[in-house]
């Protein structure tokens, strides 16, 4: 059964996003949308401190071990929000995990297009690799435009040879960026937050008119996705990207990668993000913890 807050936060999006321009400016857009998870609680426990040689926020808590971290990379098209507006997420995550968590502020479009978000997730990557010591431990976390991003990156480790991530923690990932999944359409009366004319104007805004969105780092469900560490991936039922982790899912699990699907009932697009308010995003947060842990204790 699901919990009778599902329908007043799905309600509160609706609003939410009502209240939008027809045609607003970047600069709106990331406005608004950021007000949305700016309002959302922090759990206690958890610190703070920006990134003194890359850009980012890591989220640490007492006791938290030193060779081993989590590499956060957020949603919000390519084109909005940055690590402050995920601090309810990194710090669930960071707690659960009992992990540090590093989320990378890279740089978005459209004033920065692809390849520049890759590029700073890789060079986060390195970097954190590196910082992490004797016997550094890397899990990857991401949701949306991110969770695409998480494949990129592994994609891009592979290209140069550097060290795998012990995992993989998708959250409704953005993985198709010529728009081809049915689910755009078919649950588009489902989805209070993902439409299609969004997609095509977050894809436009990161590719441009120079780039083809079937390249496997800007799509990388169009990427050859064997030698890639276990994943697991989150979606939720009613989301207009469902077929983008379906479809990724089912390539890396023909590629031979350990990967593990849940879909939830009902759910709408990143709704980890309400853990503070939703049992069902509680749930999913404590379940990618606990994956999480499971790759570091590997």
């Amino acid at each position: 059964m699901l919990s009778p807050q599902l329908d007043d936060i799905v309600h509160l999006l609706k609003t939410h996003n009502a209240r939008l321009a027809s045609e607003p400016s970047v600069l709106q857009l990331r406005e608004h949308a950021d007000a949305l998870y700016d309002a959302l609680d922090i759990p206690q426990g958890v610190r703070f401190i920006d990134g003194d040689e890359v850009h980012g926020t890591w989220t640490t808590f007492h006791g938290a071990r030193r060779n081993q971290a989590i590499l956060y990379l957020h949603g919000g098209g390519y084109v909005m929000h940055t690590p402050q507006q995920y601090r309810t997420l990194t710090a669930a995550l960071a707690l659960e995990a009992q992990r540090e968590v590093f989320a990378v502020d890279y740089r978005r479009a459209p004033e920065h297009p692809f390849p520049y978000a890759l590029h700073d997730a890789f060079n986060a990557y390195k970097w954190l690799y590196e910082r992490l010591g004797e016997d550094p431990s890397i899990v990857i976390a991401g949701d949306s435009a991110g969770g695409g991003l998480a494949v990129a990156l592994m994609l891009m480790c592979d290209q140069h040879g550097m060290p795998m991530p012990r995992g993989a923690f998708l959250i409704s990932p953005w993985t198709d960026l010529s728009l081809s999944a049915e689910s755009i359409r078919s649950r588009a009366a489902l989805d209070p937050i993902v439409s299609e004319a969004g997609l095509r104007f977050f894809a436009r805004s990161y590719l441009q008119e120079h780039q083809d969105p079937h390249h496997p780092l800007a799509s990388p469900l169009f990427g050859d996705l064997a030698g890639l560490p276990p994943m697991l991936i989150h979606v939720g039922g009613n989301e207009a990207l469902l077929d983008d982790a379906t479809r990724l899912a089912a390539r890396a699990a023909a590629a031979g990668v350990d990967t593990s699907l849940k879909v939830w009932p009902s759910m709408f697009h990143e709704w980890h993000m309400w853990h503070t308010r939703l049992p069902e995003a509680r749930a999913a947060v404590m379940e990618g913890a606990a994956f999480i842990r499971a790759r570091f204790d590997a």
